[in-house]
C-alpha cells in the first residue's frame, strides 16, 4: 500500500529534534569610547533583565552594572566582556574580529532569545547595537506529522517517551479542514478533550480525538525530547512524516 494511503498509523516515531540555534547580538563601539552614564540593557532567553552602565567615576545608578571606561575603545570592549560574563545573566559575551565590536550569545538555544537590547547614549554615533537575532529552539526544527481521517469517528492516540530519562516532550495538535488553516484543538489523557493547546508528555499520556471525515491533522513537537505515536483504528491517512 503506497505511503501516502496507510490505512493505520502506528508507533510512528518523531525521533530526536534537530539541535537549536543561539541568539546572537552585538555592541559596537568602533569611534569612540562611551561616555559616562551611557546604558545597554541585556535580556536573556529566559526573561532574566541587567543594566550595565559604562562609567569613569565609579559610581552608577542604584541596580545597574558597572562597566568601566577605559583609556581606549579596546579596554572598554575588554571590560565590558568581562563584566557581562561574571553578571548573573545567560549571555555569554565576547571579542569579534572586528575592532570595537562585542559579540553576545544567548546560552540557550530558544526563540526566547531573540530579546531586545535597549541602549541609551549620549552620543548615538560612539555605540551603536545590532539587535539578538537567529535563534531557534531545539524542536523547532522538527518537521510536524500530517494526518487526514478517511472516514469520520473516534481515533485513540497515544503519546510516550521511550526512555523516562529523556526531556519530557510537549506535542501542539492542530486541526483543519482544508489542511492550510490550522486550529489549535483540545485534548488531553484517558480520553477525555478539554482546552488545551498542548500535550506534555513524560512517560505515556493518552487521548480521543473524534473527527468528521476529510479533516486534518497536525501534531508537532515543539520541546526538545523524543515522542512515539501510536494510534488504536483505521481511520487515518498519513499525508506527511518526515
Amino acid at each position: 500500500m503506497p505511503q501516502n494511503q496507510v490505512a493505520s498509523v502506528p508507533n510512528l516515531d518523531f525521533g530526536a529534534p534537530s539541535a537549536g540555534v543561539a541568539a546572537v547580538g552585538q555592541v559596537l563601539n568602533e569611534t569612540a569610547v562611551p561616555a559616562d552614564g551611557d546604558t545597554v540593557k541585556l535580556t536573556d532567553y529566559r526573561g532574566k533583565s541587567l543594566t550595565f552602565e559604562f562609567d569613569s567615576g565609579g559610581q552608577v545608578a542604584a541596580g545597574n552594572v558597572l562597566v568601566a571606561i577605559g583609556g581606549s575603545i579596546a579596554a572598554t570592549r575588554t571590560n565590558l566582556i568581562a563584566v557581562v560574563n561574571a553578571a548573573a545573566i545567560a549571555i555569554t559575551a565576547s571579542a569579534h574580529a572586528t575592532a570595537g565590536q562585542t559579540t553576545l550569545t544567548q546560552q540557550g538555544h530558544a526563540v526566547a532569545g531573540n530579546t531586545t537590547i535597549f541602549a541609551v547614549f549620549a552620543t548615538g554615533a560612539n555605540v551603536t547595537v545590532t539587535q539578538f537575532a537567529g535563534g531557534i529552539g531545539d524542536a523547532n526544527r522538527t518537521h510536524p506529522l500530517e494526518l487526514q481521517m478517511v472516514e469520520g469517528g473516534q481515533v485513540d492516540v497515544t503519546f510516550e517517551c521511550p526512555n523516562i530519562s529523556e526531556n519530557p516532550v510537549t506535542v501542539t495538535l492542530e486541526v483543519s479542514d482544508d489542511g492550510f488553516h490550522w486550529v489549535t484543538t483540545t485534548a488531553a489523557a484517558n480520553g477525555a478533550q478539554v482546552s488545551a493547546a498542548a500535550i506534555a508528555v513524560n512517560t505515556r499520556q493518552s487521548f480521543a480525538l473524534v473527527l468528521s471525515a476529510g479533516q486534518f491533522v497536525r501534531l508537532t513537537p515543539v520541546g526538545p525530547g523524543r515522542a512515539i505515536m501510536q494510534t488504536r483504528g483505521g481511520n487515518l491517512r498519513l499525508l506527511r512524516h518526515t
